[in-house]
C-alpha cells in the first residue's frame, strides 16, 4: 500500500507538471499593429512603456525574428528612439508566468546595429523585484545572422537560471549607445495553479519624461483596473489624483485604495537628460581685418543639436568674422536651448618693423632696409606711439639723432615703434665700411657663428629682428660668437672694431 501511495503521488507530480506548467512562445504574428496588448495561451499581457513608446510593430514585414526565420510582427519603440535610456514591461492581468528565453534587436536610434550597449533584465512580482541582471556583450552585429537579434535565454544568463522564477512583469531597459530595441519570439511559461486574484488591483501607468533638464514637466498617469470602484489615490507629495503634472526629475510613490479597502503600492521613477554644457572657442581678428572666428562643442542634452548664429549661420562654428559681438543658440532634440556669446577682438596694433642697418654720412632715412609693410618715419617717440608728425622718409640722416620707424598692416599702424640710434661712430666709419670687409659664416648656424675681417673685434650687440638687444659680448680669439641659446629665426648683429662698427643679418638654424 506504502508503495502504491508513492506511485500515485510521483504520478500526480508529474500529471501537475504536464498539465498546469504550459510553455509557449508569442511571435505576435496575430495581434494588431499599434496596440500595447496581446494575448497568448489565454493570458492578456500589457505592454507597459516607462520610456519611450512601445507597441506592437507591423509596419515592416520582414523584420523580426521568430527563432527559427524571419516574421513581420514583434514589439519596439520606432517612434520614441530619443528617449533614453528606452524601458517597458509585459505584465500580465490574469495569471503568473515564467520567463524561458526571447529574441532582441538592440541598435542605435536608426537601428544600426554597430553600437555598444547594454540590456538590463528584471523580473518582478507585485511590484518587488525577483531578479535583475545586465548583458553587457555578446551582441548581434549583423543583419545576416539571425536578421540581428540576439538571443536572450534565462536558462543561462550571465550563469544564472531565471527560468524557475515565479513573475507577473517582465521589464526590458536599454542602456549604453542602445536607442532602439525590438522583442520578438517571447516564450513563457503559464502556471495554471497560480491565478491572479480578479478582485486586485491592477495598475499600469504612463511615465512622461522631463524634456530638459531643470524643469518640472515631468507627468504619471494611471490606469487601475480590478478591486471595486471608486479608487482613491494618495502619491508621495500630497497629489490625491490620477494623473500628477508639473514634476520634477525624483521619485514618486503612490497608494491607491478601492472601495472594498483594497490597498496597492507602486513607485515610479521621473528621469531626465543631462544638462546641455559648452565647450568653446574663438579666434580674434588681426587688426582691421575679418579672420576671427568662434566655435561651440555641447554635449549632454537630447541628440541632435541645431544651431543658430547673430550672424544666421546654423553650424557648430563660424569664421571669417570682423571685430564685434556674436551670439549662438544651440538647441537639443528635445527642443532645449542655451546661449552662449562672443566678443571677437581686433588686435590692437601691428608689430613694430625690423630693420638692416647700413648707412653712411649723408645718407637718407631711405637707405635703411625696413622689414615690414608701408613703413612711417618719426623724430619723436611720443609722436610715433600718437602716430601725429610723421616724417619723409627722404629725411638726410643727422649725428646723433634717434629716428623712430613703424609699419601699417590691414589698416592699423603699430604702437610700438623701431628705435634707430644715428651714431656717429658709425656715420663716420661709413667710408671704411664701403672698404672694409666682414663676412659671417656658417650662415645661416646651430651654434657658432664667426666673423671673417682684418680687423680687430671688440665688442657685437645682438639683437633680435625688432631692434630688441638681447647680449652684448666680445668674441673669442678665432671672432667666434657662440648663438646657441638663440631660438630658431633671424637676428641682427652689429659688430665693433677700433675703427668702424658694421650692422649685419643672420639666421639661427
Amino acid at each position: 500500500m506504502k508503495h502504491f501511495n508513492s506511485l500515485m503521488i510521483a504520478l500526480f507530480i508529474m500529471l501537475s507538471n504536464f498539465t498546469f506548467a504550459q510553455t509557449s512562445t508569442e511571435a505576435f504574428e496575430t495581434e494588431s499593429p499599434g496596440n500595447s496588448r496581446f494575448t497568448d495561451n489565454g493570458v492578456e499581457f500589457n505592454i507597459i512603456s516607462h520610456r519611450g513608446t512601445f507597441t506592437i510593430q507591423g509596419n515592416y514585414p520582414g523584420t523580426g525574428w521568430n527563432g527559427t526565420s524571419a516574421d513581420n510582427r514583434y514589439i519596439d519603440n520606432s517612434s520614441s528612439t530619443a528617449d533614453t535610456p528606452a524601458s517597458f514591461s509585459i505584465k500580465t492581468t490574469s495569471n503568473l508566468f515564467k520567463v524561458n528565453r526571447f529574441w532582441m534587436y538592440l541598435g542605435a536610434a536608426n537601428t544600426d546595429l554597430g553600437v555598444q550597449g547594454t540590456l538590463t533584465i528584471t523580473g518582478k512580482l507585485s511590484g518587488i523585484t525577483k531578479f535583475s541582471t545586465i548583458k553587457t556583450t555578446g551582441f548581434n552585429q549583423t543583419t545576416a545572422v539571425t536578421n540581428g537579434y540576439t538571443l536572450i535565454d534565462l536558462t543561462n544568463l550571465n550563469g544564472q537560471n531565471y527560468t524557475n522564477l515565479i513573475i507577473d512583469e517582465l521589464q526590458i531597459t536599454l542602456g549604453g549607445a542602445y536607442r532602439y530595441g525590438a522583442l520578438d519570439a517571447f516564450t513563457w511559461v503559464k502556471d495554471s495553479n497560480v491565478i491572479i486574484d480578479p478582485n486586485a488591483l491592477q495598475v499600469t501607468a504612463t511615465t512622461t519624461t522631463i524634456a530638459c533638464n531643470g524643469s518640472a514637466t515631468g507627468e504619471i498617469s494611471l490606469n487601475v483596473t480590478g478591486g471595486t470602484t471608486p479608487y482613491t489615490y494618495l502619491w508621495s507629495n500630497g497629489a490625491t489624483s490620477s494623473t500628477i503634472k508639473g514634476l520634477v526629475a525624483g521619485n514618486y510613490s503612490v497608494t491607491i485604495t478601492d472601495a472594498a479597502n483594497r490597498t496597492k503600492t507602486e513607485n515610479y521613477s521621473v528621469t531626465q537628460p543631462s544638462a546641455i554644457n559648452v565647450a568653446s572657442s574663438k579666434t580674434d581678428t588681426g587688426c582691421g581685418g575679418a579672420n576671427g572666428a568662434a566655435a561651440v562643442i555641447p554635449t549632454g542634452g537630447t541628440l541632435p543639436y541645431t544651431y543658430l548664429w547673430s550672424n544666421g549661420a546654423t553650424t557648430s562654428s563660424i569664421n571669417n568674422l570682423a571685430a564685434g559681438n556674436y551670439s549662438v543658440t544651440i538647441t537639443d532634440g528635445n527642443g532645449c536651448n542655451v546661449i552662449r556669446n562672443f566678443t571677437i577682438n581686433s588686435s590692437d596694433s601691428a608689430p613694430a618693423p625690423g630693420i638692416k642697418l647700413s648707412f653712411r654720412n649723408g645718407d637718407q632715412l631711405s637707405v635703411f632696409e625696413t622689414i615690414g609693410e608701408n613703413i612711417k618715419w618719426y623724430q619723436s617717440k611720443e609722436d610715433a606711439s600718437q602716430h601725429i608728425n610723421s616724417i619723409s622718409n627722404t629725411t638726410q640722416i643727422v649725428n646723433n639723432t634717434t629716428y623712430y620707424a613703424t609699419q601699417t598692416v590691414d589698416g592699423c599702424e603699430s604702437i610700438e615703434a623701431l628705435t634707430i640710434n644715428a651714431q656717429s661712430e658709425t656715420l663716420n666709419s661709413s667710408d671704411l665700411l664701403l672698404n672694409s670687409s666682414f663676412k659671417l659664416y656658417p650662415n645661416p648656424t646651430n651654434d657658432i657663428l664667426r666673423i671673417s675681417t682684418n680687423e680687430k673685434i671688440n665688442k657685437v650687440i645682438v639683437s633680435d629682428y625688432n631692434g630688441r638687444k638681447l647680449f652684448e659680448r666680445a668674441p673669442n680669439a678665432k671672432n667666434e660668437v657662440d648663438v646657441n641659446s638663440l631660438s630658431k629665426g633671424v637676428y641682427i648683429i652689429k659688430i665693433f672694431t677700433d675703427k668702424e662698427s658694421k650692422t649685419m643679418k643672420f639666421i639661427k638654424d
